[in-house]
This record gives C-alpha cells, sequence and structure tokens, in this order.
C-alpha cells in the first residue's frame, strides 16, 4: 500500500473514531480509489463488528451501490439491512 493510501486510511480511521458517519467516510474511500476489501478492514477495525456485518454494510452503503448488484437481492431489501445494521451499530 503507498503511502498516500496509508495515510488517507489513518485520517479516515480516526475521523470515522471521532464521529464522523460511516457513509461519509466509506465514500471517501471510494473516492480515494480504495476497495471494498479495503474498506471492509476499516470497518472491522473501528466497529469491532463481524467480518460478515462489516461486509454486509460496506455493500449496503450508498457510497457501493453503483446500480450493479453482486447479488440478486432487490435494492430495497439491501437499504432496510443496511439501515437495520446502522442501527445497531454504535458508529453510525
Amino acid at each position: 500500500m503507498s503511502r498516500k493510501k496509508k495515510e488517507v486510511l489513518a485520517r479516515e480511521t480516526e475521523l470515522l473514531r471521532s464521529g464522523k458517519p460511516l457513509e461519509s467516510v466509506l465514500a471517501d474511500l471510494r473516492a480515494e480509489e480504495f476497495g471494498k476489501i479495503e474498506s471492509i478492514k476499516l470497518v472491522r477495525e473501528v466497529t469491532g463488528c463481524s467480518l460478515a456485518e462489516a461486509k454486509d454494510l460496506v455493500e449496503a452503503s450508498p457510497a457501493w451501490t453503483d446500480g450493479v448488484s453482486h447479488q440478486a437481492v432487490p435494492a430495497d431489501r439491501d437499504r432496510l439491512a443496511y439501515e437495520e445494521l446502522r442501527k445497531n451499530s454504535g458508529f453510525l
């Protein structure tokens, strides 16, 4: 990982811990050309949630929903699952 990416990751981690909304952090990471795996790792590290929960949060986030679904799940169902995960996490 490049030095710039490490700096961005450290900054976004700190912002998330200080209360920045997860949606904003994920949007920033995507804008900086981070992948889903890197985003999932950050979510797991900061929230302490399971791999499955972190994956669900990232994949259902508006930052990562671009009309191309990797699963045959309706968008409304994704949105509802995302909202449920948000309610259950202390960081969202």
